[in-house]
């Protein structure tokens, strides 16, 4: 059956039905005209089957151009496919990149639940008290000097205040001022 006794059938089935003219086929001596528009990857992704038709018509658009006559043909489809295949990497390392970005933030997020935890279960710390450093005087000469001097120093411990004041004074007084020559 022809398109036109199908179309006769269904005006006359259904009259009321508005319809447009029937598309007019080229001959066979008439080459068909060439789809330029670029197909929708939303619209035929629908299923998994549609979504594979693309790259198969790709795969075959690529291999008739690489076995073309043209250099020019088989050049183009070499960057084609040199293209393609950087873009699948770049989009392998872009979701790569995004699922280490994701672990991260998760495990940061649990790495601060754990310290946060680990801060409430904890006794508070105790401080540290840091080591005195040793004094910039010789105590066992000092204390011999206050004995000398006949000033009160215990033999233990630190050499009070008024001992080291005493003390640095006289040592101020026995060195003469030396005068730059």
């Amino acid at each position: 059956m022809t398109i036109a006794a199908l179309r006769s059938l269904l005006d006359q089935a259904q009259p009321e039905v508005p319809r447009l003219p029937a598309p007019r086929l080229p001959s066979r001596k008439e080459t068909p005209p060439v789809d330029t528009k670029a197909p929708d990857p939303a619209a035929e992704a629908g299923s998994p089957q549609e979504a594979a038709e693309p790259s198969n018509q790709l795969q075959k658009l690529l291999s008739w151009g690489r076995g073309h006559a043209d250099p020019q043909v088989r050049d183009h489809a070499e960057q084609v496919a040199a293209s393609l295949t950087a873009l699948r990497e770049r989009h392998r390392v872009d979701n790569e990149l995004a699922t280490i970005a994701i672990e991260e933030a998760e495990l940061a997020e649990r790495l601060e639940a754990l310290r946060s935890r680990r801060d409430q279960l904890q006794p508070p710390a105790k401080s540290v008290k840091k080591p005195r450093s040793a004094p910039a005087y010789d105590a066992p000469a000092v204390r011999a000097w206050a004995a000398a001097s006949g000033l009160q120093c215990p033999a233990v411990g630190r050499v009070p205040k008024h001992v080291l004041d005493a003390w640095q004074q006289h040592q101020d007084q026995q060195q003469p001022l030396q005068l730059a020559s």
